[in-house]
């Protein structure tokens, strides 16, 4: 018997490669395919339920920060008209509030905390600068008004202030304990990065 000729060998060898190749590309593209489809949609649904899950924790951390607002409103709004004696105070007022200073109706220091040497300067200078309603743009004469400031710093975090009102005239001013503040914030970083803004996109 006669061997093959070369020429045969070569041939068959060279179609058996590309009848391999075409197999293998036949084989693995659709797999390959799939494993990409399958990828992009799984990291497409983890991204989605990051998010959800950030947006989620935002909600509640801005919710439980606007909660210690209202109860230092709410303390402030319950402090007496009249100069307190230092033992007078509502319990857990420290832990509210860093300094505390009363007005007279004359623009007078009435009483004040020892640490409140400069808070009514810094009340002063802090923003936003809102006028107070006057009392007969109020529902009633009596009614009693809050008003929010914030002071910012360089190099320091920014200082938020609380003034109660009496009939458009400033009676009460505290500057609000930034760790009693901001705890829920500094509890829910677990390794991330928070910022906080007022509502002149001022940093917190």
């Amino acid at each position: 018997m006669k061997p093959p000729r070369l020429s045969t060998q070569m041939f068959g060898s060279r179609l058996a490669r590309q009848l391999f190749a075409l197999f293998v590309v036949a084989a693995l593209v659709p797999l390959a395919m799939s494993d990409w489809l399958s990828s992009t949609a799984v990291n497409a649904v983890a991204r989605q339920l990051y998010m959800q899950s950030q947006q989620r924790m935002t909600r509640q951390v801005s919710r439980q920060v606007f909660d210690r607002l209202l109860t230092a409103k709410a303390l402030l709004r319950s402090l007496p008209l009249a100069a307190p004696q230092p033992d007078a105070l509502p319990p857990g007022m420290g832990r509210v509030f860093l300094a505390l200073l009363q007005q007279s109706a004359q623009d007078k220091p009435e009483w004040a905390s020892p640490n409140a040497a400069t808070l009514w300067a810094d009340w002063l200078s802090a923003t936003p600068h809102i006028p107070p309603v006057q009392p007969t743009e109020s529902k009633s004469a009596g009614q009693q008004q809050v008003l929010l400031r914030t002071r910012s710093m360089a190099g320091q975090p920014s200082r938020v202030y609380l003034a109660a009102l009496q009939s458009g005239q400033v009676r009460w001013v505290a500057e609000l304990n930034p760790e009693f503040l901001w705890s829920p914030v500094h509890d829910a970083m677990d390794g991330g990065v928070w910022r906080v803004r007022n509502a002149q996109g001022l940093q917190l």
